[in-house]
């Protein structure tokens, strides 16, 4: 399920910056499913990976993840798409308070503030949810419910036995996504606002990626299969992967 009162669209065509927020610790597919549909959109859009100390260093020794910025590069109005992953690490990001006063300070003019997972509560963290709806893995909800008696969340959207934990919440201009996957589903559905459902389905084609049945995600279904998807798109994808598959069949050719 999917709760939604969504923001307007804006201008396609025009040159969006994400900032991806990194620390050590952060949770791979936090960062990596994101980055795998924005990094995706025509026009590309210009992606930055937002380190939240002074440091470049790489994070998660057993798998690098290499900053090419520090926060406080930037100011409020440098970006447009905020996207803040949870992760075992979250705890040093939530005592930050350098970070989490830019942070608070950037997203004010940002166009779409968005969580994966446990970044939900560094956004709430930061007071970029008081009045908001919002969502987070199912095992912190709790722990959302504590920044929500703080004064720092509006309301929780929680599982119930009856009713299973939302994929993604959109308030406005903020999404909270609940696992660590369910960022790719909020990705999507930024893309869908402000490119069309048909950049965000031939994104999900390219990616393979079959996104959960609801009513806000329903342009998704089956999309991710290409014995589902509707023959026009179908022969754009693939003539989009054309020069690609021509390359590596040379390279295959050698063997």
């Amino acid at each position: 399920a999917v709760v939604s009162t969504q923001s307007t669209g804006l201008q396609r065509g025009s040159k969006m910056k994400v900032g991806l927020i990194v620390f050590p610790n952060v949770d791979l597919l936090g960062v990596a499913g994101p980055f795998s549909v924005l990094s995706r959109v025509t026009p590309p859009l210009q992606i930055f990976l937002i380190s939240t100390s002074d440091s470049l260093a790489p994070f998660n020794p057993t798998f690098a993840i290499t900053p090419n910025r520090v926060f406080n590069e930037f100011r409020a109005g440098d970006i447009d798409i905020i996207v803040v992953p949870g992760g075992p690490g979250i705890n040093d990001v939530l005592c930050n308070r350098e970070f989490l006063s830019w942070l608070n300070a950037v997203c004010t003019k940002a166009k779409w503030v968005t969580s994966v997972c446990t970044g939900s509560l560094i956004l709430g963290a930061a007071g970029l949810l008081k009045g908001y709806k919002a969502t987070t893995h199912w095992a912190s909800i709790g722990l959302l419910e504590m920044l929500k008696e703080k004064g720092l969340v509006g309301e929780v959207i929680k599982w119930t036995e009856k009713r299973p934990n939302p994929r993604y919440v959109i308030d406005g201009n903020r999404i909270t996504s609940s696992g660590v996957s369910s960022g790719i589903d909020s990705c999507l559905s930024i893309v869908k606002t402000e490119f069309g459902i048909e950049e965000a389905r031939s994104i999900a084609l390219l990616i393979q990626y079959r996104s959960v049945e609801d009513e806000e995600m329903e342009f998704l279904a089956g999309s991710g299969d290409p014995s589902t998807i509707e023959k026009p798109l179908l022969e754009k994808m693939v003539e989009k992967c054309k020069d690609m598959i021509e390359k590596r069949e040379k390279v295959l050719d050698k063997l």
